[in-house]
């Protein structure tokens, strides 16, 4: 692989759970993908983004699934490609829907047009929305961490045991992580305050989410996936070694 990156994997382990977590600097060409502009069909896998990107002599080094979608297999919430609007903003409330997106707050983690990336609480971002220029954005929920703290819905003794994926920013880096083995909302909450020190979080996914760093895939089992709706990615232009 070319060094033309500054991605790195860490294993950790927290709460007798490994977590494999993928550290994107803003110098990484950080994009979401759902369908195939030229034929208009969804990727839905790791492998078919790949093999799609290859044609256009890119290679992929990192990918996640994004946020939850639902039964039509589009994006439960907000989703935008290149500045446009595929999906609008989710307004979901406590009293007309069930699930993890409704467990309120849920939020959006998004790239900017000026490259910073941002995790924040939905009614946050609508409230402050005119101070950014999302290219990048998907809507999730719930959040993990919001101003610190974690979501009040999540207890300890909760014996709802997933695998499940989730991201933040600190400090201008994005860290992307999924677990390696079920566990529950608050202990994978707890990992992203207590050992990421990041003091806003956002839940991508759980029980089929995965994650592939430089070809190697993290996350849950294989007989897990179903297809993906969208798919954070790292991505590098072929150089002739890595194209033979």
């Amino acid at each position: 692989m070319p060094e033309a990156h500054s991605l790195s994997l860490l294993m950790q382990k927290y709460h007798n759970v490994e977590f494999a977590v993928v550290e994107v600097s803003e110098h990484d060409s950080l994009q979401l993908f759902w369908k195939n502009a030229a034929t208009e069909q969804p990727y839905q896998s790791f492998s078919t983004l790949s093999k799609t990107l290859q044609k256009e002599k890119k290679q992929l080094l990192f990918a996640i699934n994004s946020g939850i979608f639902g039964q039509d297999q589009s994006p439960l919430g907000w989703h935008m490609e290149k500045g446009e609007l595929l999906k609008g903003l989710n307004q979901i409330t406590r009293t007309n829907a069930i699930g993890n997106f409704s467990l309120i707050p849920n939020g959006v983690f998004f790239v900017n047009k000026d490259g910073s990336r941002h995790v924040l609480e939905t009614e946050n971002f609508l409230r402050n929305q005119k101070r950014y220029e999302p290219l990048y954005a998907t809507q999730s929920g719930p959040m993990l961490v919001v101003n610190g703290q974690l979501h009040p819905k999540f207890f300890p003794s909760s014996d709802s045991l997933k695998y499940r994926s989730g991201v933040c920013v600190k400090n201008n880096t994005t860290y992307f992580a999924v677990t390696q083995s079920p566990i529950n909302f608050y202990y994978f909450a707890k990992f992203f305050q207590a050992e990421l020190g990041c003091k806003d979080a956002l839940y991508l996914d759980g029980t089929l989410s995965q994650l592939s760093y430089l070809g190697k895939i993290y996350g849950a089992p294989f007989w897990n996936v179903r297809p993906y709706v969208g798919i954070w990615a790292v991505t590098s232009p072929m150089t002739k070694e890595t194209s033979k």
